[in-house]
């Protein structure tokens, strides 16, 4: 009993560890993203652009997908880098 509970906690542990590791990516590109939108010397049309970018990209992460391997998140912190 007392292996079985300690099988289920490692378990637990591991799998919220690792669920949770995908969240990291996407807050860090959040936060770039509203850093980049949050400058004001910025033109409305790129703005819309990136955030039309970034609305797809969490789109496909809340799918399942990592923030590496969607293309529209790579697409947007192209932009934010350019300018």
């Amino acid at each position: 009993m007392k292996l079985a509970s300690i099988i289920f906690i490692g378990t637990t542990v591991l799998a919220s560890h690792a669920w949770a590791g995908g969240c990291s990516d996407m807050a860090a590109f959040n936060t770039q993203i509203d850093q980049f939108l949050n400058t004001a010397s910025i033109a409305d049309t790129l703005k819309n652009d990136v955030k039309e970018l970034a609305t797809e990209c969490q789109m496909m992460h809340n799918q399942g997908m990592s923030v590496s391997s969607i293309s529209s998140c790579g697409d947007a912190l192209k932009l934010t880098m350019v300018n």
